[in-house]
């Protein structure tokens, strides 16, 4: 009778072994980029945002455009990782009809400005300093992105990052060729 118990509870650690790694597998997984989370669909809601330069820029305006919107802060260390790759996306397809916007969520102007300078970024960014565009679109953690059409309907919804190069222009192309 020893014996089966031994046996016993070395199924029963095994199984929660198991059960422990594949769970912090999965839970691991939501910081990569996730598509089509939970969120506006359809047209994407129109907002007005100041730029750095304190212009403002109404999406509805952008008709005709491909927009990649990501919604990010300095602090975070994904949306940091991500930015060159954003950059590198703005230079390839900037002249193909794509706008990049990066809307920074509740952070001061001067800090965004310096990370901007740091990063080198040329593609528009926004300030949401209430982070009332981040509520409208629903956001829940950073960074998330949206790809929104010429039409100005949201084709897909990114949450989490980074998001590499090659990831983006996957979901770009569509957009573009349109």
């Amino acid at each position: 009778m020893g014996t089966s118990r031994w046996i016993l509870g070395k199924s029963v650690i095994l199984t929660i072994s198991i059960l422990l790694v594949v769970s912090l597998a999965v839970a691991g997984c939501q910081s990569s980029p996730q598509s089509n989370e939970p969120g506006p669909t359809g047209s994407a809601p129109d907002f007005v945002l100041t730029d750095l330069d304190n212009h403002p820029v109404r999406l509805s305006d952008l008709r005709g455009h491909a927009v990649l919107l990501n919604f990010w802060a300095t602090w975070c260390s994904p949306c940091r990782a991500e930015m060159p790759d954003l950059q590198a996306i703005h230079e390839e397809y900037g002249d193909d009809g794509l706008v990049i916007l990066a809307a920074n969520i509740n952070e001061p102007k001067e800090g965004v400005q310096e990370f901007v300078t740091h990063y080198s970024l040329t593609f528009r960014i926004l300030l949401d300093s209430s982070g009332q565009v981040a509520r409208l679109y629903q956001v829940r953690g950073i960074p998330t992105t949206f790809f929104i059409d010429r039409d100005g309907i949201i084709r897909d919804r990114v949450v989490g990052g980074p998001m590499r190069r090659e990831y983006i222009a996957s979901k770009v192309r569509p957009l573009l060729n349109q």
